[in-house]
């Protein structure tokens, strides 16, 4: 599935904003906006700023010494009778997923729109304890399962008990994705508070989740490199890369980014088995049988293959991968 790129952004703007003004507000329920201030002094032009400052933000403050005066976030509630806000904010989240803005490393200062009918300090204390997770034998470590980025990953490796934890505290939890599409997360709030916050997270699945940063580095170097171009879907770039990283795990190639990088290129571009290829899979197999790892030859080798014959054979021996 391809992006058609010539949608304008004001019209997908326009999509996602009928999409979550048609998610009516039930008896008890608020929608709140989640932001990130910590990345103002990145994104000081934003209209979205003086906005938020004449309003209530609720403050939420993370329980590790480390992040306090460090790291916070801020609810603020968008009401039923003013679109200001649900607009403005929907805009500055389409502006910064431009490829040059996210390569300057600005990050997302938009989180995301939460539907709740939790009060408010059971919303802040879920995201806020849930957001520091003990991992079993490996230690406590920050999720940052509210970061757009990572959300989707994150749920993706949960099962269904950690997944109705992680989305405790909220009805639905809305979203863009690197497309610019709103997606939405099912949440489990059902009037019960939890009495704590762990997801008992393995270290497998932690592994897992940690992937988000690599994945998240790939998918913007394409964007940014083939912008004037079709693009793969978020979707399916996602899923061709994930499956990648199970298939390339025990190897030291996602930890090389001169490596990873051209790799992502070839398997988003040219064909998503493309690292199954015999000439990529011996090459892969000889440096992790070196001492030093050293993979720069094959970073070499990417920049200048023949990927017409790669191609051809991927997809003969892979058809159910066409590009």
């Amino acid at each position: 599935m391809l992006n058609d790129i010539t949608r304008s952004d004001e019209l997908i703007t326009s999509e996602n904003l009928a999409r979550l003004k048609a998610r009516s507000l039930r008896q008890h329920e608020k929608c709140w906006l989640l932001i990130d201030p910590t990345l103002r002094t990145l994104h000081e032009d934003s209209d979205l700023w003086p906005i938020v400052d004449e309003l209530n933000c609720h403050k939420i403050l993370f329980p590790h010494p480390d992040l306090d005066g460090v790291m916070e976030l801020w609810l603020v509630a968008i009401t039923p009778d003013n679109d200001v806000l649900l607009n403005e904010s929907m805009s500055v989240a389409m502006n910064e997923l431009k490829p040059e803005k996210l390569s300057q490393g600005r990050g997302r200062t938009i989180c995301g729109w939460l539907i709740s009918s939790a009060s408010i300090d059971y919303l802040k204390r879920h995201i806020s304890e849930t957001s520091i997770q003990p991992v079993l034998d490996l230690g406590t470590y920050m999720l940052r399962f509210y970061d757009p980025t990572v959300i989707a990953m994150t749920s993706k490796h949960l099962d269904d008990w950690q997944r109705t934890r992680l989305f405790g505290a909220v009805n639905d939890w809305f979203f863009l994705d690197g497309d610019g599409k709103v997606m939405c997360q099912e949440g489990y709030y059902r009037g019960e508070e939890q009495l704590d916050f762990s997801l008992s997270i393995s270290g497998t699945t932690w592994e897992k989740i940690k992937r988000a940063g690599v994945l998240n580095v790939c998918l913007n170097t394409y964007r940014k490199t083939f912008r004037n171009e079709v693009l793969v879907s978020e979707k399916s770039a996602r899923l061709w890369l994930e499956a990648a990283m199970d298939d390339l795990s025990h190897t030291s190639v996602w930890s090389r980014p001169e490596v990873y990088l051209p790799l992502s290129i070839a398997i988003l571009t040219q064909h998503p088995s493309v690292y199954l290829h015999e000439d990529i899979a011996v090459m892969i197999a000889r440096k992790e049988r070196t001492i030093d790892k050293n993979y720069q030859p094959m970073a070499d080798f990417l920049q200048n293959i023949d990927w017409t014959r790669i191609v051809e054979d991927c997809q003969k021996q892979f058809p159910q991968h066409p590009c």
